[in-house]
């Protein structure tokens, strides 16, 4: 026969894995999404080009063709005017491919799962900007 031995089994309750505060939680929330959306960007070959590429080559094909018009008017470099344009079109044109990509993740049902997770509500929104910043 085999004989059994009765032991009582106790259980501790483990250390909580995620922090407690909810600004702790906003931030390590925000922090994991960020990381998420950064990796996904740099593997998007034509989100790097738009990004990176496209407003470096819009300088120069604008210092090339206006870049002595512009001197000629303001006795400045031409570089002066045309920085804060290109800022401005990247900004532009970052904030359209947001919305792009955020009501594609919306048709994929990506935000509706991230409704259900237990994470910070304004993440979400403050991983955009910080990806985007």
């Amino acid at each position: 026969m085999i004989a059994m031995t009765l032991q009582e089994v106790t259980f501790t309750a483990a250390p909580p894995q995620h922090p407690s505060s909810p600004v702790r939680l906003l931030i390590s929330h925000t922090w994991l999404q960020t990381k998420r959306l950064l990796s996904r960007w740099a593997r998007d070959f034509l989100t790097v080009i738009a990004a990176l590429v496209l407003p470096i080559l819009f300088m120069l094909v604008l210092d090339i063709v206006l870049g002595n018009l512009i001197y000629a008017v303001t006795h400045d470099g031409a570089l002066y005017s045309i920085v804060p344009l290109i800022a401005l079109g990247a900004a532009i044109t970052g904030s359209t491919y947001v919305a792009i990509d955020l009501m594609r993740e919306r048709s994929s049902g990506l935000l509706a799962r991230l409704w259900v997770l237990p994470v910070h509500r304004a993440s979400g929104v403050l991983s955009r900007i910080l990806a985007n910043a």
